[in-house]
């Protein structure tokens, strides 16, 4: 991993998007995005890239089949990196969007997958802030 990322600063790149943290829980990622890696996976791709100066940014996709609980572990995480590295530029969280997925079209995961509304991400956001300190 850091031999990949190496050779991508070398050629100009200077930051990384966030994209595919989803929840950074492996119970959620088993089932919303079970081909993408674990959580701690993610996490060290982004310490990695901050420990060579990449600027990255942390995201969260919510409202599907997480717990509250488990929106603040993946909050934690980011947290924890941010005070370790300081390499995170912005967090963008967004309700997840069920067009043309799995969890849209019903079966097994179909019952699970609880929309966030309007009122829920405003609140998504104010505790994100209150947890980045």
């Amino acid at each position: 991993m850091r031999t990949v990322l190496e050779r991508l600063r070398e050629a100009g790149l200077d930051s990384l998007p966030g994209g595919g943290a989803e929840i950074l829980v492996d119970r959620v990622r088993r089932i919303v995005s079970p081909r993408k890696c674990t959580a701690g996976e993610w996490l060290a791709v982004m310490r990695e890239a901050h420990g060579l100066g990449m600027a990255t940014t942390a995201t969260m996709v919510f409202g599907h089949v997480e717990t509250a609980a488990e929106r603040v572990e993946h909050l934690a995480h980011l947290r924890d990196l941010q005070d370790e590295t300081g390499g995170f530029l912005s967090f963008i969280a967004w309700p997840f969007q069920p067009g043309g997925t799995a969890l849209a079209a019903g079966g097994d995961l179909g019952p699970l997958w609880r929309p966030a509304g309007g009122v829920e991400y405003l609140k998504m956001v104010a505790v994100a802030r209150l947890i980045s300190r």
